[in-house]
């Protein structure tokens, strides 16, 4: 490991330094530049190093005015504050106490890169991407996305708008369908790199984009029709129309590969109240992660005790990493105590704030309630847990359906292959048949959508329908996938799928002259 070196100007006058300066190296030089006028005037100077933010001061190394400087190796990376004492011929110190003045130079020794992890995946014409990065001293400007075609050129490396945060997500549209490698790169404060990669496979088959409705005239415009939950939660904007392609059915060996219906564009959870509980219990005292499918969220909480002025504000605390790091988010003023509702006697006093978000992502929350006197408990300090942890996700999952294809191993049987892609796993997987989507639909299967070897496709899930009696030869198809905030997405086949896969067979029994 190398040194690195920066400088202590001694007996100069002006204030000393309060910006801590950020260091990848744990061995420091530090030179000393002494006035030549007053050197002769020095008998020692001595290097003071605290390692607790002045709490403690502990002598690290004596130089005499002839000397170029300390040097110092520090044990762990963390902050660490210099002072330097200077001894002249008569033995008086100045100063003459180092806790009486505030240090020559703060420095924070990072030798740590962030750590970063990146996922990517393909949904329908575009690519999501999901990122953080575990750094607690990030340079957040420096955070840069960007990804590389199979068929560029090896050094071409085309930049994705991405927002400055440890935690985030974006999507963006590449051009062709060939394979991907996605890359994020970040640096810390002190100038630590950090990189990571997600590779993503090229596109199985045509993919189209989502569109509200059929194209009219278009008998076999695959685009899916989405289908809307009576009272939606979250509408994204609508993705552009598929453009018109004639296709023909594949043969039975080559449907399993071929994408007939997707959905990219969804709804929230039809009759949820957009939050969900998921058991995610870790990191010691971390509460149950909830999940919400909306920025605008209402946090209940309770006053165990107060005294006769009541409570007179609520200050929000905001975290985004699980209380490694804590910010003021806002401050309320406290409702109104029901008349006669004294703690003592009825219990814990229940109240609600209100809570807009700016973006999806994990938010953890602590409050502290202030007494209309003007008393509280102290505010949250880093490594305290949340009181709420909630992850807010308001994209629905993006659902492929591939065609249906023979099971080899029964008769009357098919399987369907479906990719549902989310950042947090659906829940629910349901699939349905109709034979016209007028007489309602029929459910095929609920399930989790579990991984299965009978499928084709990467990440692809597959399940085996064994077709009840007198199924006709032609049916609609679809899958609704609820991810675990409660949005959900169809894609629904617009024309009937021909699932009649029992090939002809018949020979040849006589000749005969062709008559005239």
């Amino acid at each position: 490991m190398g040194i690195h070196v920066w400088s202590l100007a001694l007996l100069l006058a002006g204030p000393p330094a309060d910006d801590v300066v950020p260091i990848n190296q744990q061995n420091i030089k530090i030179p000393i530049h002494i006035d030549p006028a007053r050197r002769s005037e020095i008998q020692q100077l001595i290097l003071f190093v605290s390692n607790d933010q002045g709490k403690t001061w502990n002598q690290q190394s004596v130089v005499g005015p002839d000397q170029e400087g300390f040097s110092y190796a520090a044990p762990v990376d963390g902050v660490y504050w210099f002072s330097i004492c200077v001894v002249d011929k008569q033995g008086k110190r100045d100063p003459p106490n180092i806790y009486d003045v505030p240090p020559s130079q703060k420095v924070l020794i990072d030798t740590l890169r962030p750590q970063i992890r990146v996922s990517a995946t393909r949904m329908a014409d575009e690519v999501g991407v999901s990122w953080e990065i575990q750094e607690d001293h990030l340079n957040a400007s420096s955070i840069k996305l960007e990804y590389h075609a199979a068929d560029m050129p090896g050094e071409v490396w085309v930049p994705v708008s991405a927002t400055a945060a440890a935690i985030g997500q974006t999507r963006f549209r590449p051009a062709g369908t060939s394979a991907l490698t996605v890359r994020m790169q970040a640096f810390d404060m002190a100038g630590n790199q950090g990189m990571a990669t997600a590779e993503v496979a090229a596109a199985s088959g045509p993919v189209y984009s989502t569109s509200q409705s059929p194209i009219a005239g278009n008998a076999h415009n695959w685009a899916p029709t989405v289908v809307p939950p009576a009272t939606p939660i979250m509408r994204p904007p609508e993705a552009p129309a598929a453009a018109a392609t004639d296709w023909t059915y594949p043969s039975a060996a080559a449907q399993a590969s071929r994408l007939v219906a997707s959905s990219t564009s969804a709804y929230g959870n039809e009759g949820s109240n957009g939050v969900t509980s998921v058991s995610r219990m870790g990191m010691g005292r971390m509460p149950e992660l909830q999940y919400a499918n909306s920025t605008h969220l209402e946090l209940d909480y309770e006053v165990a005790e107060c005294g006769p002025s009541d409570i007179g504000f609520v200050d929000l605390w905001l975290t985004r990493d699980d209380g490694r790091n804590w910010e003021f988010f806002r401050q309320d003023q406290a409702g109104q105590r029901a008349a006669g509702n004294m703690m003592a006697m009825s219990g814990p006093d229940k109240r609600t704030v209100a809570v807009d978000l700016p973006c999806e992502g994990l938010y953890g929350f602590t409050i502290v309630l202030k007494s209309q006197a003007g008393l509280c408990r102290q505010p949250p300090v880093a490594g305290e847990a949340p009181e709420i942890r909630v992850e807010v996700d308001t994209t629905p999952p993006s659902v492929l359906l591939y065609g249906p294809k023979a099971d080899s191993r029964q008769r009357d049987a098919l399987i369907l292959t479906w990719k549902v892609t989310d950042k947090n796993p659906a829940a629910t997987v349901t699939l349905e048949w109709s034979p016209d989507r007028t007489a309602g639909w029929q459910l095929i299967a609920e399930t989790p959508g579990c991984p299965s070897l009978l499928s084709e496709q990467p990440d692809a899930k597959s399940y085996v329908w064994k077709m009840p009696p007198a199924t006709p030869p032609k049916v609609f198809l679809r899958v609704t996938a609820r991810d675990a905030a409660g949005n959900s997405s169809v894609a629904e086949t617009p024309d009937p799928v021909l699932i009649d896969l029992k090939e002809p067979r018949g020979r040849l029994v006589s000749v005969h002259p062709r008559r005239p």
